[in-house]
């Protein structure tokens, strides 16, 4: 399908663009629009980031390419986790660091804490896979002669389904750490990222999205 919302247009990328260079033009993109820039464009900084939030997560992007549409909640609930994370995390190092922050790099510490808890999700992800690919060879293993059921089966099936659950909480941990990493990249200061806290922190929004600080 067209571009019917303008997207890719907006990115300037091709509809066939992997995620590398989606997050290479969107980072270009956005730190001149960014509003502390010199040239700075406030909604335009907005445009491209809700872009690229949906370019960037796989199942809106899919949808988009699909159908054309936007799941809207799905777009501000990420960006609600990412910013209630990105407080958390903040307020974690400030209450470390309290009578000492002019010699703290706030930013450096926040990408050091996200790139630490992202590396553990994905070995959290690694190790689900491989609980679900042995399970799933151990069920075409167990046979029952006969119609009854398979009580054994039953058991690899509930419990697939426990680990399936929990598949789906790690990758949403990862992408909003990676949403993390991103907004932490057009920061070129402390003050910007106070000033951002501040303005897009829960409180200020009523956003009631849950903390994901940590590898859940």
């Amino acid at each position: 399908m067209a571009d019917p919302l303008g997207l890719y247009k907006l990115l300037k990328v091709p509809q066939n663009s992997d995620h590398e260079e989606i997050k290479k033009s969107y980072r270009a993109k956005a730190k001149k629009a960014h509003p502390d820039a010199p040239k700075g464009n406030h909604d335009k900084f907005l445009e491209l980031a809700r872009a690229y939030r949906i370019l960037s997560n796989e199942d809106l992007r899919a949808r988009y390419d699909s159908t054309g549409e936007v799941n809207e909640q799905a777009v501000i609930s990420l960006h609600a986790e990412m910013i209630q994370c990105l407080v958390s995390a903040f307020r974690q190092v400030l209450g470390i660091v309290a009578n000492n922050t002019e010699k703290v790099d706030f930013i450096g510490e926040l990408k050091k804490h996200f790139n630490d808890t992202k590396s553990q999700g994905l070995k959290n992800k690694v190790q689900v896979v491989r609980k679900i690919d042995i399970l799933e060879t151990l069920k075409k293993r167990i046979d029952k002669e006969g119609d009854g059921r398979n009580i054994f089966v039953v058991e690899i099936d509930t419990m697939l389904t426990d680990l399936q659950g929990k598949m789906k909480i790690v990758n949403r941990n990862i992408e909003v750490f990676e949403s993390c990493l991103e907004e932490l990249s057009l920061y070129k200061s402390e003050v910007e990222l106070v000033r951002h806290v501040v303005m897009f922190s829960p409180t200020a929004t009523g956003s009631t999205a849950t903390s994901t600080f940590g590898v859940r």
